[in-house]
């Protein structure tokens, strides 16, 4: 989430929100499904979900030694600070 930047307005606002989403990692350490769970920002969830979608692929989990599907859940809670 060190790529998540918030727009002059969210800062000048002092938006904040929260994102919890599932990410559906395949054996092959690439993301094929997304599902909000919680989502108080819609531009935040997008962002998020875009970064997660464009990130660098994860490392698989594995069952009995293998690679293995697996289902996340991230929790992000975001709050701009004012500029002063």
């Amino acid at each position: 989430m060190n790529q998540f930047h918030f727009t002059q307005k969210e800062i000048n606002n002092g938006a904040k929100g929260e994102v919890n989403i599932w990410i559906y990692i395949e054996r092959d350490g690439t993301i094929s499904q997304t599902r909000f769970e919680k989502n108080t920002n819609p531009d935040f969830g997008e962002r998020v979900r875009n970064l997660l979608l464009h990130a660098p692929k994860y490392t698989p989990g594995t069952k009995d030694g293998k690679p293995a599907r697996f289902k996340v859940k991230l929790v992000q809670k975001f709050e701009s600070k004012r500029a002063n």
